[in-house]
């Protein structure tokens, strides 16, 4: 199962598991995110893009150069939203909102700060997600 995580084990964090590709020739993606935002949590199965990925590692790659500025993670079916802004000097703050359905439903808002030592291991786990399940029919 490929993934990537912004956050502590244990505390808060976000994590994306893709769990495979129900049609091959096309780049939607069965998924699941799980959130742990202080005392709140929330799983949930949810359809992503392969082109979801790409802009979010591009911007999170500069963001680790700078570490000013911001990388944004959001899913076409608007079920994650994640940015994640620089301070300057290293800290990371991420602010999101997951919801539970696609159009309606339920929204967990959070947000939670890592500092720039995450942001290699999550670029790394973007790229293997980007390498297993390439863009194929939607532009990037």
């Amino acid at each position: 199962m490929t993934s990537f995580t912004l956050g502590n084990d244990g505390s808060d964090q976000v994590i994306v598991r893709i769990t495979g590709r129900p049609d091959a020739q096309d780049d939607w993606l069965d998924a699941s995110i799980s959130v742990r935002a202080g005392a709140f949590s929330a799983s949930i199965p949810v359809s992503l893009s392969t082109c979801d990925f790409r802009p979010f590692r591009e911007q999170l790659e500069a963001l680790y150069q700078t570490l000013d500025g911001t990388a944004a993670f959001n899913t076409r079916e608007q079920q994650l939203g994640i940015v994640c802004r620089g301070n300057g000097l290293g800290g990371i703050a991420v602010e999101g909102v997951t919801n539970d359905q696609v159009s309606d439903g339920n929204t967990l808002r959070l947000q939670f700060n890592i500092d720039q030592s995450f942001l290699p291991a999550i670029i790394e786990d973007l790229r293997e997600v980007e390498a297993a399940f390439p863009n194929r029919v939607h532009p990037p």
